[in-house]
């Protein structure tokens, strides 16, 4: 179900139900969509029941407003004060961006989701793919996020997905809190001397928002806030979700001090010693391979999986062609002709790759 629920309201509900002032049209209270016919469809014996448990007094009102929120709380996986969580640039981003693919044209890539799953909490863990562009790195980025996410309910976007058949997809399905980081973004916003300090200040910044109960270090490493986040609180280790991750090396001149600052923050990330008590699992798409950039030695525990050595994932980036010949038959195009124009990649030993250019 939808809802919107006024924070005020909602915090007084959860510790003392009876406290909540009920404005003559349930407003702005809660208002609920989709389960409100359930709702209509609840018995009067059962009203009265719930009335006898909760209050007093009979007061039909506020018992059905008490039962719309307790279904919420049920529907919900929530465990904060407000169940109106605010969405986040880099945590609690939601499920609107995979959301929208799925609205459109989608071809199920959802085979990736079981392979990084193989490789949670091991030694292959870190994991990094590199593709030309228009290879729909972005749209699986936002698939694994939504998948992962402890945040938001995706489970019936998946639900007709190759994933979904899979033993593992339950086990890690919104388990693990996932920080999610567009590169290409820090650098639209901010001028190249910043950019490092910036995504540890701002990303910080909504840590403690979420986090507000924990001690953070005094000089604004990321490093140490995620440890601290994972060693002191209840949450499961962090999942990292870096798109474009290269985007700083491809943009500004090699040697740049910016450049050393920015691989020595994926180091102090990923190769330090609380590393593997901090994350589950670690993503990252790039357009080239990391040796190209001369920084293999400070990402050398990333198993790269680029297009030459695709290894599992040769198939979950672009379309194959049958995919293609699916869409043309559905979309009333020639295959033939089509392939005529562009005949696609070899990606491993997956011959006509298609890119959706």
């Amino acid at each position: 179900g939808y809802m919107i629920v006024n924070n005020y309201y909602m915090y007084n509900f959860i510790t003392d139900p009876l406290s909540i002032p009920i404005p003559p049209d349930a407003e702005p209270t809660v208002k609920m969509y989709r389960i409100s016919e359930t709702i209509e469809r609840i018995k009067i014996q059962v009203i009265s029941y719930c009335a006898r448990l909760i209050c007093k007094e009979f007061d039909e009102k506020k018992i059905k407003t008490a039962i719309y929120l307790y279904i919420s709380l049920f529907f919900c996986t929530f465990a904060r004060k407000s169940l109106l969580i605010p969405m986040g640039k880099f945590l609690q981003k939601g499920n609107d961006g995979f959301r929208a693919v799925r609205n459109g044209e989608f071809v199920d890539k959802s085979g990736l989701i079981q392979v990084i799953n193989s490789t949670l909490n091991t030694e292959r863990q870190f994991t990094c793919v590199s593709r030309a562009r228009r290879f729909g790195k972005s749209i699986t980025a936002k698939m694994l996020y939504a998948y992962y996410d402890q945040w938001c309910d995706s489970k019936e976007l998946f639900q007709d997905l190759q994933i979904a058949y899979s033993p593992s997809f339950q086990l890690h399905s919104q388990r693990y809190p996932v920080l999610y980081l567009d590169m290409t973004d820090f650098m639209t916003r901010y001028e190249p001397e910043h950019i490092v300090n910036r995504i540890q200040l701002d990303v910080i910044a909504e840590l403690r928002e979420i986090y507000p109960n924990l001690s953070y270090p005094a000089d604004n490493n990321l490093a140490d806030a995620l440890y601290t986040i994972a060693s002191q609180s209840s949450q499961e280790k962090f999942i990292v979700i870096i798109d474009e991750w290269d985007a700083p090396l491809r943009e500004l001149p090699q040697g740049s001090t910016v450049v050393d600052e920015y691989i020595t923050l994926l180091r102090g990330l990923f190769k330090s010693t609380t590393a593997m008590s901090t994350f589950a699992g670690v993503y990252m798409t790039g357009i080239l391979p990391i040796k190209k950039y001369n920084t293999q030695s400070a990402l050398n525990n990333f198993h790269e999986y680029s297009m030459v050595q695709p290894g599992p994932l040769a198939e979950c980036f672009g379309f194959t062609v049958d995919e293609v010949k699916d869409l043309c038959e559905k979309h009333q195009m020639s295959y033939t002709q089509l392939a005529e124009w562009y005949d696609g990649y070899q990606i491993g030993g997956s011959k006509g790759m298609f890119n959706p250019t």
